[in-house]
């Protein structure tokens, strides 16, 4: 996958992005934050949520600054611990009833398409587009490579989310989206920018978010700010704050053996939140939470919750690879060695 070594202010932001995603799924399980409501608390909530939709755009912008090698190594590793945990919390649905034989196994064979997994499946399309992606961008000098972001900015967020166009995409979550947000980590990477001043831009990041949150209040009383401001992917505010966020993370000189490994298993802290069994009891505690205690009681319990959910999920799929990994090694060295048959095979008839 996305990888040509692992770089640990890098890792660190993917660890950070897919927290993110755990993070808005639960505060849009427990709250409706579209609302006219300007009270403090809520406007806190907005102000989090506003810094955790970036986590989508900064987890392909990573992808597209190491641009994804496509291997079947990385094929096998992105798709195993679908297969396995969808497999997994499908049998414990059934056998809890909350799921019957002909669902379990039809989401068990087709974990991408018959589960709500909409990153996963899009994550999957841009690896498999991704030799497409690379030979196109390493093929362009400076000026041709910005005049393609334009293009395809131009695709995303004018005809797409400013005019909704959903045969291009109205929200983000499309391969399109996708493939502008690789394209341009793909432009971080090659104009190699050095910027010194840090703080300046960690304050730049905390004061983008707040005026965020600020548009957010405007967009409620006066909705056509929403052309400049929502929490959709592909809005103009979302990508720059999301593109400054990632520049300041390139920055940083970061190296630990413990953050590259806690970055290796984020994605299944994703596949697993996306189960059906867990959906019903991991989100459906917190919104009871939510609904039975107080305020100050949420605002403390809830985060302790999330980061325990997320260490748990890292746990689990540490004990997942221990116990599968030599597994993975033969079906990717299987795989390999067809490869090399059907190459082979191909050579013969075209001589």
């Amino acid at each position: 996958m996305a990888k040509l070594e692992r770089q640990s202010n890098l890792e660190l932001l993917r660890i950070l992005s897919m927290f993110g995603v755990l993070t808005s799924h639960s505060l849009t399980a427990m709250y409706d934050l579209h609302t006219a409501n300007f009270s403090l608390p809520n406007e806190i909530r907005v102000y989090i949520m506003n810094a955790s939709v970036l986590a989508v755009n900064c987890f392909v912008l990573i992808s597209g600054y190491f641009q994804i090698k496509q291997s079947w190594r990385g094929f096998v590793k992105l798709l195993s611990p679908c297969f396995f945990y969808v497999l997994f919390f499908s049998l414990i649905a059934f056998f809890m009833g909350k799921m019957n034989i002909k669902e379990m196994v039809i989401r068990s064979i087709f974990p991408l398409t018959e589960t709500n997994m909409w990153f996963l499946i899009t994550y999957f399309g841009l690896f498999l587009l991704s030799p497409l992606l690379n030979t196109a961008f390493n093929a362009q000098d400076k000026i041709q490579r910005i005049i393609t972001l334009i293009c395809l900015l131009f695709i995303d967020v004018y005809l797409g989310y400013m005019h909704q166009s959903k045969e291009i995409t109205i929200d983000g979550y499309h391969l399109i989206h996708f493939v502008v947000i690789y394209y341009l980590g793909s432009f971080v990477k090659s104009i190699n920018l050095k910027i010194s001043n840090l703080r300046l831009l960690w304050g730049g990041y905390f004061f983008l978010v707040l005026l965020m949150t600020m548009f957010h209040m405007i967009k409620m009383v006066f909705s056509p700010i929403a052309i400049v401001y929502s929490m959709r992917y592909n809005s103009p505010s979302v990508i720059f704050v999301s593109l400054f966020l990632f520049i300041l993370f390139t920055q940083l000189n970061i190296k630990s053996k413990k953050i590259n490994w806690i970055a290796s298993s984020v994605l299944a802290v994703y596949i697993i939140s996306e189960q059906l069994v867990i959906n019903r009891f991991y989100y459906g505690g917190l919104c009871y939470i939510q609904q039975n205690y107080s305020e100050w009681t949420v605002i403390v319990v809830i985060p302790c919750i999330l980061v325990l959910f997320y260490l748990s999920c890292i746990f689990i799929d540490k004990m997942r690879i221990q116990l599968f990994s030599s597994v993975e090694i033969t079906i990717t060295n299987r795989l390999e060695r067809l490869k090399g048959i059907l190459f082979s095979l191909i050579g013969r008839n075209l001589r």
